[in-house]
């Protein structure tokens, strides 16, 4: 009986692709590790996100590319928190609530929307440059004072970021 056992296993493992199982096993923790990796900030910001809506206020607008960024993130990514810096737009002037329409945003990375948020919500609308000094609404990424060690999307006010010395994304710093 081990003789015909021992023939049908010789025969088997002689067989092309005999040993594929065997090789993508041992691939697998490597792609199971490479999976589990946290996404960078420049990675995760770079993510394409899907978003539209007819109208919205630019806080709520602000939340939807927030859910969006955050929905399906890698595991071992923590989400980040986005917030409208309520305080420096009142100082400037821009209201909270204005509404953007007709807002298109399909497979373009998390920066981008953020960008063209602040683009339409800035209060000098003839503004063609995003690191002109008009282009008063910014986003950064700052230090969430809720979670130690953790970053914070923050649209605020150019004067803001300049004020708390919070540096500002290639988006909006002046060109060198």
């Amino acid at each position: 009986e081990a003789a015909s056992n021992v023939l049908l296993a010789s025969w088997n493992a002689l067989q092309d692709g005999a040993t594929l199982a065997s090789d993508a096993a041992a691939t697998a923790p490597t792609a199971v590790a490479q999976a589990a990796k946290p996404l960078t900030l420049d990675e995760y910001l770079g993510r394409s996100i899907k978003l539209s809506f007819d109208q919205e206020p630019i806080e709520v607008a602000l939340k939807l590319v927030g859910d969006e960024a955050n929905a399906n993130l890698p595991a071992g990514t923590p989400p980040l928190r986005f917030e409208l810096d309520g305080a420096s737009f009142e100082k400037a002037g821009i209201t909270r609530n204005q509404q953007l329409r007709d807002f298109k945003h399909v497979n373009k990375p998390v920066r981008d929307a953020l960008t063209a948020i602040a683009k339409r919500g800035n209060p000098v609308t003839t503004v063609t440059d995003t690191r002109d000094k008009d282009q008063r609404l910014i986003w950064v990424v700052r230090d969430d004072p809720q979670q130690a060690g953790q970053n914070l999307v923050s649209l605020t006010t150019r004067d803001a970021a300049a004020a708390d010395s919070i540096p500002l994304t290639v988006e909006f710093a002046p060109s060198q």
